[in-house]
């Protein structure tokens, strides 16, 4: 917010304005501001397009600034339905390929989810196969065991060749 304006020289007023306009447009452009205001009554201003604000654009003056007994002069730097409305458009495009993008994840988690579910019964299957085939092989070494402890042991013979 520039307050007021004072020059030593009046007559290089002109040339300082100009100056602090390239200013203020750059630092507005960067800023995002939409619209300019100034209660300078100086043809300078007139001659760059500001114009006294009706009531409508009165009303989006902030709320500090706002005063009955002042005139103020605004330029709208850049269209406010204009952009708001191509964001709105640029958001819901946005919105909708952000929708797809979670769905597109969300089914290919669930096909993930769907193979490692598989892959573990396949795993659980195996072990169980393995620990049933362990079990009853174990079954039948003692089934043989048993069976040599009912005979006896057997004595062997000692063969000796002279």
């Amino acid at each position: 917010m520039l307050h007021s304006e004072e020059y030593p020289n009046f007559a290089d007023a002109d040339a300082a304005r100009e100056l602090f306009w390239e200013r203020i447009l750059k630092i507005a452009a960067s800023n995002a501001v939409f619209r300019v205001w100034t209660q300078e009554r100086s043809p300078f201003w007139a001659r760059l397009g500001f114009l006294t604000a009706d009531a409508e654009i009165f009303s989006r003056l902030p709320d500090e600034w706002k005063n009955a007994d002042e005139t103020w002069f605004t330029l709208e730097l850049k269209n406010e339905a204009v952009i708001n409305a191509a964001l709105k458009n640029q958001f819901s495009g946005f919105s909708a390929a952000e929708k797809k993008s979670a769905e597109e994840v969300v089914a290919q988690s669930k096909k993930v989810m769907t193979v490692v579910t598989v892959f573990c019964f396949v795993i659980f299957f195996i072990c169980l196969a393995v620990l049933v085939f362990l079990l009853t092989r174990r079954r039948v070494d003692d089934r043989q065991a048993s069976a040599l402890l009912l005979v006896g042991p057997t004595r062997r013979k000692r063969i000796v060749l002279t």
